[in-house]
């Protein structure tokens, strides 16, 4: 677990659906996420994270990993509304640090020009990690945690979520797990080479594959 030195940072994404709540002429989605970048700038308290438009991964800058960021997201099923995924700056979780403000900052500033709805094909993301990289001792103690919470974590997730190819659960699609209890499984990450965080890496995301919850 993480040592006394160490931090935990997090990061989130959310989708949803934007609508204006007043009638507006915008030609495309550019010009909609520039109008709501532009209502969050003028309205934010300065201490606050900035925030910037990525619109199809085209966004390159030195302050990608400390601004909010709006792009348009192409799973996200929609109708009229803007589909949108809201992506944070890194935040910083201990004491004295105000990553709160910030997020009901942001939301606050985008609900007051905008509707914000969501549908079933919309999800939230968070990642979770040290400050200091992570020791394979670790590494394998976050994925035993994994495997004994999954059905706890499983019981969270909206149902129409459960089986999504973006929300995939490791005692269902994971070939390493399947059909294992929660003690066997276990077993198998206990045999995994502790001088190799990798190898745990691969056996819980086979294929680099990120999308298990």
């Amino acid at each position: 677990m993480p040592q006394a030195s160490d931090h935990l940072r997090f990061g989130i994404e959310v989708e949803f659906l934007l609508t204006p709540r007043e009638a507006h002429a915008f030609k495309d989605v550019s010009e909609f996420t520039n109008f709501v970048l532009s209502f969050y700038k003028s309205k934010k308290v300065e201490s606050w994270p900035n925030i910037h438009v990525d619109l199809d991964g085209s966004y390159e800058d030195k302050n990608d990993k400390i601004e909010w960021s709006l792009t348009n997201d192409a799973p996200i099923n929609h109708d009229k509304e803007y589909p949108i995924e809201l992506v944070s700056p890194i935040l910083h979780f201990q004491q004295g640090d105000h990553f709160r403000d910030y997020v009901k900052g942001v939301w606050d500033r985008i609900a007051t020009p905008c509707i914000i709805g969501t549908n079933n094909s919309c999800g939230t993301h968070v990642h979770v990690s040290t400050s200091n990289d992570y020791t394979s001792v670790q590494v394998k103690a976050v994925a035993r945690a994994i495997l004994y919470f999954e059905s706890a974590i499983n019981a969270l997730v909206p149902s129409h979520h459960l089986g999504n190819e973006y929300c995939k659960s490791f005692f269902a699609s994971n070939q390493e797990f399947k059909g294992k209890t929660i003690g066997q499984a276990v077993a198998i990450v206990d045999k995994v080479d502790e001088s190799h965080p990798g190898m745990v890496a691969d056996l819980m995301n086979p294929g680099v594959d990120r999308n298990y919850t």
